[in-house]
């Protein structure tokens, strides 16, 4: 029942402990029981769960307990048995909170039932073809990457591990005609003031709705603002929340500074008079002062107004999407998108800016009064 395992890491009582398995004798039955140790306290030196020191702390005392199983790990690992006592605290540890749920949700909705009591050492490459090839009647292309792209990080674990040789998902490859995933969508600049005017009644909800509409904000972005964020006529986007866990930005790009212009301005100022002044803390909270879960703010908050009002709803993030296609609709250059979204420029030009036949024939406008001048000059 012992198996090899990685330990998981975690933060209580300003201290650093590790969570790991142990076969212990119960009722005259071995049991796998979870158990934790204390690691060290938390200091300049150990500061977090992901710095070294206390991530050797980690390999250090996890090395006892593998050592009591022998140098070779249990070759014989469900691929279940993997997920919950390898993998998972792996990403856990070293993932976003919201690559975490995405990774879990994804396992409960597909993988879990597909690998069932299958090893590790057992599986093959006709497996995964024959499992997502069954999967493109209910999935589009995104979604079959996503469960390729799971499944075949917890193979390479299992291969860093030395639980198995190779990964079976590297020679997978679908041959089968798959769906196109659905085009995304940006509000018109009419729809974003009319779904603004509908959520006036509400200054909060006008607020995050109108951060993500003209300021280009991540729905993490807005969740993660601090009073003490927004100073010198700028707001500074330092970190984000997702499900009401607070951690870094996406990417180190995220991290931005943007000018407060209207109509965020006056709706930034009308909500810290409604807030009576405060100035430190979360901007958005929850009943239990918490940063807010933006799902559920979004879902009680701005949805119900939107549709009293009639006015279609795509999500945040098509706000986002209208920001940067107004942007480089107004200033003819990408850049000015990419820069405000924190993307790079390809990831800003490939999902968030939205083609406009309104653009494209005004550029040829602009192409045909270039090439009459031209010839003008030439003569």
């Amino acid at each position: 029942m012992t198996r090899y395992q990685d330990g998981h890491i975690y933060e209580a009582f300003n201290a650093f402990h590790v969570r790991f398995y142990q076969t212990e004798i119960i009722d005259g039955q071995p049991r796998r029981v979870q158990r934790s140790r204390k690691l060290c306290a938390k200091d300049q030196k150990h500061h977090s769960c992901a710095c070294k020191p206390v991530r050797k702390l980690c390999e250090e005392f996890i090395g006892t307990i593998n050592a009591q199983i022998g140098t070779q790990p249990d070759k014989d690992v469900t691929v279940a048995d993997f997920w919950r006592n390898t993998y998972l605290p792996f990403v856990q540890e070293n993932k976003r909170a919201s690559t975490v749920y995405g990774y879990k949700k994804l396992w409960a909705s597909n993988l879990q039932e597909h690998f069932g009591t299958r090893t590790l050492a057992e599986y093959r490459p006709v497996d995964g073809n024959k499992y997502l090839e069954s999967l493109t009647k209910t999935l589009g292309r995104n979604s079959l990457q996503h469960v390729r792209s799971l499944a075949s990080g917890i193979f390479t674990r299992a291969v860093n591990q030395g639980l198995i040789d190779v990964n079976p998902w590297t020679a997978v490859r679908l041959q089968k005609k798959v769906r196109a995933p659905e085009p995304t969508v940006a509000y018109t600049l009419d729809q974003t003031i009319a779904i603004l005017k509908a959520l006036s009644t509400r200054v909060d909800a006008a607020l995050v709705f109108s951060l993500a509409a003209f300021l280009g904000m991540r729905p993490s972005e807005i969740a993660g603002l601090r009073w003490e964020d927004i100073y010198d006529e700028e707001i500074h986007i330092r970190q984000a929340v997702v499900r009401g866990i607070a951690g870094d930005t996406k990417t180190p790009q995220s991290q931005r500074t943007l000018p407060l212009l209207e109509p965020v301005r006056s709706l930034i100022a009308a909500y810290h008079e409604q807030c009576a002044g405060i100035s430190t803390g979360w901007l958005f909270t929850g009943r239990t002062a918490q940063p807010v879960k933006m799902e559920s703010f979004i879902k009680h908050a701005i949805m119900p107004a939107v549709r009293k009002a009639e006015l279609p709803w795509y999500g945040l993030y098509a706000a986002r999407r209208s920001c940067a296609t107004n942007l480089v609709a107004l200033t003819g250059n990408v850049n000015a998108a990419h820069q405000v979204l924190g993307n790079s420029l390809a990831v800003a030009m490939k999902a968030y800016i939205k083609p406009s036949a309104e653009a494209g024939l005004a550029g040829l406008k602009l192409l045909e009064a270039a090439a009459i001048n031209s010839k003008d000059a030439s003569q």
